[in-house]
């Protein structure tokens, strides 16, 4: 019966150094050092996972009782995990029991696509992508096209704004330019209002001059916003990065508004780079009309404390990847913020606004599992008629 112990104690450890990690990386500490943190994290919580079955196999048959008395050093810790999964585990039973969508909030439709089927050719470039690739289930090269529909007071009754979500490209040159591409032709096919991107564009210096090809054909009646994440520190002339991504017609949202008038409406739009590119700090407030629209772009769901004071009623995050791996039942057990796996992916209530955290495109490595990529299409309309 020791398994009664020990596996709630490798899940508390497992669970301690999954929430430094998460942690760890919502900062905009140098790459470098987070690089390390990660080497440290993997080694730290890998090892006792392999010594304590070789300890126990030396020892003989020993209980969980008494390798604690033999073993003081590490007691204490063993303790501290047990005492983390049953933290752990009661949070996640909160979290999921209490989690309800937004009251604006309706989910209509999925498609589903194999883009190499789909293509008719292989997309994964590199060793590790292709060793990822031979991993069942690994769906980095799918595609979830998701339709959603947000109500709102504000809007009249009859007006529609269609705005498209993208996220977190990262272009690495792992996956094949002709996946962005797809995915830049079925935003088309929808013919949205607005387009925005929530950061993580490029990864990879040679990946440049992909942005024209990517985004000059991306289509958007009332304009195509978007936002630079801690990836896009990689490039090293931020100047540079910006030019390219404004001449394939897109329009720079971090630390700045934006008046968009969409079907007779009013928009102001807003954009949060922190803490990795600066401006949102120090923006002023705007005055607007009680009934136009305010809509917040910002790479990483941490930011909804700045999004208060603001008053907007619907915000895109991106940046967590949705947790990139979901293990059935658990969910994601990273995601990099500092809210942990909370706001991993999906719809939120934040105050009086709607939130939506993308599980974006791509990563830095091509591996998603129980988690596909999203691209995310949401029709806004008005409040709906008192025969619906």
């Amino acid at each position: 019966m020791d398994w009664i112990f020990w596996l709630p104690t490798l899940t508390g450890h497992i669970g301690i150094w999954c929430a430094i990690f998460n942690r760890t990386h919502a900062t905009a500490w140098p790459r470098t050092w987070r690089k390390s943190i990660e080497l440290a994290i993997v080694a730290v919580a890998g090892v006792p996972i392999l010594l304590v079955p070789i300890l126990l196999w030396r020892a003989g048959d020993v209980s969980y009782v008494n390798f604690l008395q033999r073993q003081l050093l590490v007691a204490p810790y063993l303790v501290l995990s047990v005492v983390a999964a049953v933290f752990f585990l009661v949070t996640w039973v909160w979290r999921v029991s209490h989690y309800e969508p937004p009251r604006a909030w309706l989910k209509l439709d999925d498609e589903y696509l194999e883009a190499e089927k789909v293509l008719r050719m292989k997309l994964t470039h590199g060793a590790l992508a292709k060793v990822l690739s031979w991993i069942p289930g690994n769906q980095a090269t799918h595609l979830s096209l998701e339709k959603y529909r947000i109500r709102l007071p504000k809007l009249p009754p009859g007006v529609t704004i269609k705005i498209c979500q993208l996220s977190d490209f990262h272009f690495t040159g792992q996956l094949d330019i002709a996946y962005f591409r797809l995915i830049i032709e079925r935003v088309n096919d929808w013919r949205p209002d607005l387009v925005v991107i929530t950061g993580d564009l490029v990864d990879e210096l040679h990946c440049l001059d992909w942005l024209g090809p990517v985004f000059e054909p991306l289509q958007a009646r009332c304009g195509k916003f978007y936002l630079l994440g801690n990836h896009d520190r990689r490039i090293p002339s931020e100047d540079d990065l910006r030019s390219r991504l404004e001449s394939a017609g897109l329009i720079r949202a971090g630390g700045r508004w934006h008046a968009v008038t969409v079907n007779g409406v009013t928009l102001h739009l807003a954009g949060n780079e922190l803490p990795w590119f600066k401006g949102a700090e120090s923006l002023p407030n705007v005055e607007t009309n009680p009934d136009d629209l305010r809509i917040m772009l910002t790479h990483s769901p941490d930011q909804i404390d700045w999004a208060e004071q603001y008053g907007f009623d619907i915000i895109f995050a991106g940046h967590t990847h949705g947790g990139q791996i979901r293990l059935p039942i658990v969910g994601p057990i990273v995601s990099p913020s500092k809210y942990g796996v909370k706001y991993a992916g999906g719809a939120f209530q934040i105050g009086k606004a709607v939130m939506h955290v993308s599980r974006g495109l791509c990563g830095d490595e091509p591996i998603r599992w129980n988690c596909p990529p999203e691209v995310g299409f949401f029709t806004i309309e008005g409040p709906a008629a008192e025969n619906e």
